[in-house]
């Protein structure tokens, strides 16, 4: 996993249409998660070329969520990925690599289990650094 500039906080990408990225921000401690948004695929393309992230949050069915997920996944991010189609079948249609699976809509004990999950696979790779 590529260490983050700050390594006390879990640097998340979020990808998602403006109002979920608003509720998102809203229930996530600041003191343990430092969240970088967009509702936008290209900017998040670029922000992922170029940036250290330890999570990525996207929507499964964005355009550029395939390419985002794979690089992602070389750069040993954990993904969440979110989406309307049941899991079997947006893993099987989208065909990409995603850590955690989250179908829309959801509640907020789901998206907090999705960040459980992804702190918990931080500091595991934190503890074998």
């Amino acid at each position: 996993m590529e260490k983050s500039d700050d390594s006390s906080l879990i640097k998340i990408l979020m990808l998602e249409h403006p109002v979920v990225l608003r509720l998102f921000i809203s229930v996530i401690n600041k003191n343990i998660y430092q969240i970088e948004e967009t509702s936008i695929g290209k900017f998040a393309l670029e922000l992922i070329k170029n940036k250290s992230y330890d999570v990525l949050i996207a929507d499964m069915e964005d355009q550029v969520f395939s390419e985002i997920s794979q690089i992602a996944s070389d750069k040993k991010i954990y993904i969440i990925g979110l989406s309307d189609f049941d899991e079997n079948y947006a893993r099987k249609k989208f065909s990409t690599p995603c850590n955690y699976f989250i179908q829309k809509p959801f509640s907020l004990d789901t998206f907090y289990e999705g960040l459980r999950q992804a702190t918990k696979n931080w500091l595991k790779n934190e503890l074998a650094e």
